[in-house]
């Protein structure tokens, strides 16, 4: 939480609400593939979007602009709802602010942070939350909890541009899954 820097937040958090919205509505209307298929073709033209971007500046509109912010905003609240997968949209958008690692990370975990607890009477509308649900979020907990403290030792030894360059990879090999799996 030191790390964050809320004016990013502050701009995607009313896009990601309506994103949430837009996913509770959705819920039960599509097929597990079928949302699979959906996010993973999202996110796929979410990466040829900074891609290209990075490579023909001129032809598309600034990642900072708010067009950019309210599409990373609304991809990121719908997945988030229905699958769970917003982790690839939102380092999308955190790569494209050009933060420092340590901000990167910082602004993503309070993002989820607040996400995750605002989106919680919507997934607790839709059946999704139960005592067994929240057993097996207890039993994980210490392995999450683990996860966070090495990736808090092992951060500062990363490269900035290697940095960024396994965030992207990772962002798309979640696309590949998600369209091919």
């Amino acid at each position: 939480h030191a790390h964050a820097v809320w004016k990013h937040l502050w701009r995607l958090f009313p896009w990601t609400l309506a994103g949430v919205v837009l996913g509770w509505f959705c819920m039960g209307k599509l097929d597990e593939a079928q949302t699979r298929h959906l996010i993973g073709l999202i996110v796929l033209v979410l990466v040829l979007f900074q891609l290209l971007q990075r490579w023909k500046k001129d032809l598309f509109p600034p990642m900072h602009g708010m067009v950019y912010v309210a599409l990373m905003g609304l991809s990121a609240g719908f997945t988030t709802l229905v699958a769970n997968a917003a982790g690839p949209i939102m380092l999308l958008y955190l790569l494209a602010t050009g933060l420092p690692k340590m901000e990167f990370m910082g602004t993503g975990a309070v993002y989820f942070l607040i996400l995750n607890c605002a989106k919680v009477p919507f997934i607790y509308s839709l059946g999704l939350i139960d005592f067994s649900s929240l057993s097996i979020d207890l039993a994980l907990a210490p392995a999450a909890a683990a996860g966070a403290l090495f990736g808090k030792r092992l951060l500062p030894h990363i490269n900035q541009k290697a940095f960024e360059a396994l965030a992207l990879a990772a962002t798309i090999a979640a696309a590949a899954k998600l369209l091919l799996w």
